[in-house]
């Protein structure tokens, strides 16, 4: 009796258990049914039948075991179990397909493939059918010519990525790939050995890869290691064919003076030309040393919650949050997605400086500089994690920080990061291009259109963008392509309002509103062209929702923290009379309500004196929901410090009154705000102050 994938999983797992394991951990742990479970003992029993041992008992209240003398015999007859005696799965049978056809030299018959998994006719046809369609994900074709047989089209790189993707799943959870490194007598037809590649060059690259290891000072896991080895061994084959991947400049650039690049070129590139008798082209270094160093990565945020720094680093990011969300003056209201996604990236990060592993950000300065409220709220927090890892992070590596809580912003509706940018593509001239470019402008106002290209230049840029509107059709490179025409009419308008708004997730708002308007409409009105009314609504209401996400203004400090808004006092009675007269400027402009001070007073006394954002200064602010008014921000200078608890810490002697009609419209003064605050000298300056024009003149030079 044959044993299938499934049935020498759940074998595997009775052999591994001491006690009972009962029907519904096993339904939940293979996500299958009940009926299947018991299909599958079956066929484990007909199996241990057929090998003179004890079957599978069941007991009804308790589950699924095997008796002692099975448990001891059982491991030797199952890993003896020989290739023609072993059943594939689906699985099992596309992923080797899948490399055996990127392994061979020649293209393969389908009779190759029916052999080698040795299954019908048609479920091989079958097999076929389901990899040609996964292929698609790694921008990889399957195709087969009637006389020479099936081979695979694609960019090298993503062929390879296809091959790791399949060799991985061949070679999780099998035995047979921890044996191939501990003994030198293994069968190549041994199940589930598959005979995809020769042993002994095999066990030469990993000893490669321990060398790796030992120069960088870092640790593959064993199964990674060994998947590595076999990886490394299909890559040199291809090189021998020929098959070799490009590496962009810049990123060899960035790679090229790394600890790894270093480590690569003088361990496993020389093992590698010792098997080919060739040497190793320089793109192929490149492209190993990322490789190697993708594996570590995944490999490390595989292994997170069981690492033992997990709790660690999760405290981390917490208090990052609790400080940006003071710093920012914003509340994060899913904050569980958030705390989990920065420990994810914290641990990471947290990994690559142990290890010495480089990783750049190539977004670094259109960060600093198109989001920097966020970027400066960033620096403000990460000493939490500095502090932990003994390192000063470089600028890549908050700008990184960044643009995960950005990221979580724009999730929240709290800021709208960036602008969509398109290219406008045409074959017939930069005539035709600029005409169709002006009535998508007039279509999409909330779109910046960078470029117009002919097709040949876009196929040779390929600049990353949001979308790309072609009159031919063309590689897309990875971007969002819509075929249109040189002159849009009206229908097709309106077509493309409707997939463009669905890609950004906003047509559903507009689209719907549009067409309810339509309908009051047609109750009292007799409407003569309502393609034409829809068009022009359509128009109208695309540049006011638009407005209002991206254009909404943001006001500078000195915009919102006026003269009329500073005072300066000698002393207060406590630290209640300070909130209250910090805040009086903007109740006596009807800024703010009463109920706002009351607020703000009540969340010190919930939550502790988590205003003071800096020594002496302190932020108060509550929900708009608590009397907000109008966005501003009122100053009292104290020449007596006041305490807002009996910390000498929390002394305080600058209250910024913070009143906001949104979690977004304070956010570029606030971060003006924090950068004056960082400044050296500038807070003894306010209070060294004699006049409000001398406090407004330190407030003018950040209001940039």
């Amino acid at each position: 009796m044959s044993l299938d994938e499934r049935s020498s999983n759940i074998l595997t797992k009775l052999l591994g258990s001491s006690s009972h394991i009962s029907i519904n951990e096993l339904t939940s742990a293979f996500q299958v049914s009940k009926r299947t479970i018991y299909y599958d003992i079956e066929k484990i029993n007909d199996w241990l039948k057929d090998n003179k041992l004890s079957p599978v008992y069941y007991v009804r209240s308790a589950g699924f075991h095997l008796d002692e003398d099975t448990r001891k015999k059982a491991p030797d007859k199952f890993s003896n179990i020989q290739q023609w005696n072993y059943e594939y799965s689906q699985k099992e049978r596309k992923a080797l397909i899948a490399v055996y056809i990127i392994g061979r030299e020649k293209r393969v018959q389908l009779e190759d493939l029916i052999n080698r998994t040795r299954v019908s006719r048609n479920t091989a046809i079958e097999d076929l059918k389901l990899l040609r369609s996964e292929l698609q994900d790694f921008q990889t074709t399957l195709l087969c010519e009637r006389h020479t047989g099936y081979y695979m089209k694609g960019s090298e790189e993503n062929i390879r990525k296809a091959l790791t993707h399949y060799l991985s799943q061949l070679t999780v959870d099998l035995e047979w790939s921890k044996s191939l490194f501990s003994a030198d007598d293994i069968q190549l037809d041994r199940q589930p050995a598959y005979g995809l590649f020769e042993i002994e060059q095999v066990k030469s690259i990993y000893q490669s890869l321990t060398l790796y290891e030992r120069t960088l000072k870092i640790r593959f896991a064993d199964d990674t290691l060994r998947n590595l080895s076999i990886q490394l061994f299909y890559f040199l084959r291809r090189m021998l064919r020929r098959r070799n991947v490009k590496v962009d400049t810049q990123l060899k650039e960035t790679l090229k003076d790394s600890a790894a690049f270093s480590a690569a070129s003088k361990t496993v590139v020389p093992a590698l030309e010792r098997l080919s008798d060739l040497p190793v082209p320089s793109d192929e270094i490149f492209y190993l040393t990322m490789h190697l160093r993708d594996a570590k990565l995944h490999e490390m945020k595989q292994s997170r919650r069981d690492s033992s720094s997990y709790e660690k680093i999760r405290d981390i990011a917490r208090r990052m949050i609790d400080d940006f969300q003071q710093q920012a003056c914003i509340v994060f209201q899913e904050r569980a997605g958030l705390e989990e996604g920065l420990t994810v990236h914290l641990q990471s990060a947290y990994h690559r400086i142990q290890y010495n592993l480089d990783a750049p950000n190539p977004l670094k300065e259109m960060i600093q500089e198109k989001y920097k409220d966020v970027y400066v709220f960033t620096l403000k927090v990460v000493h939490h994690f500095e502090i932990e890892a003994g390192v000063h992070l470089d600028e890549d590596a908050v700008a990184f920080i960044a643009m995960h809580f950005g990221g979580w912003m724009k999730r929240e509706g709290i800021l709208f990061l960036s602008r969509i940018t398109a290219v406008v593509v045409c074959a017939s001239g930069i005539g035709t291009s600029q005409m169709l470019k002006k009535q998508l402008q007039e279509l999409f106002p909330m779109i910046d259109f960078i470029e117009t290209m002919a097709i040949c230049d876009y196929e040779t840029a390929m600049p990353q963008v949001d979308f790309v509107f072609s009159t031919s059709p063309l590689r897309s490179g990875g971007n969002e392509v819509f075929l249109v025409s040189p002159i849009l009419s009206e229908v097709e308008k309106i077509n493309l309002l409707k997939r463009i708004y669905a890609k950004l997730g906003a047509y559903d708002h507009v689209g719907q509103s549009i067409e309810g308007l339509i309908k009051i409409i047609r109750k009292h009105a007799l409407i003569r062209n309502e393609e034409q009314l829809y068009g022009q609504l359509r128009d109208y209401m695309a540049r006011q929702d638009w407005i209002r996400i991206d254009q909404a203004p943001r006001p500078m400090l000195n915009e919102l923290l006026t003269p009329s808004r500073i005072q300066r006092m000698d002393r207060v009675g406590s630290w209640e009379d300070g909130v209250a007269a910090a805040a009086w400027p903007l109740l006596k402009e009807g800024a703010i309500a009463d109920s706002y001070i009351e607020a703000m007073v009540e969340n010190v006394k919930q939550r502790g004196p988590y205003i003071i954002i800096a020594p002496l200064v302190a932020v108060p602010h509550a929900n708009p929901l608590s009397g907000v008014h109008k966005t501003g921000i009122s100053l009292l200078v104290l020449k007596e410090g006041i305490a807002f608890s009996e910390q000498p810490e929390h002394e305080v002697r600058l209250i910024f009154t913070l009143a906001a009609m949104n979690n977004e419209t304070h956010l570029r003064a606030l971060s003006q705000l924090t950068s004056l605050l960082t400044d050296e000298g500038n807070i003894e300056k306010l209070f060294r102050s004699q006049s409000t024009e001398e406090i407004m003149e330190i407030i003018l030079r950040y209001s940039v």
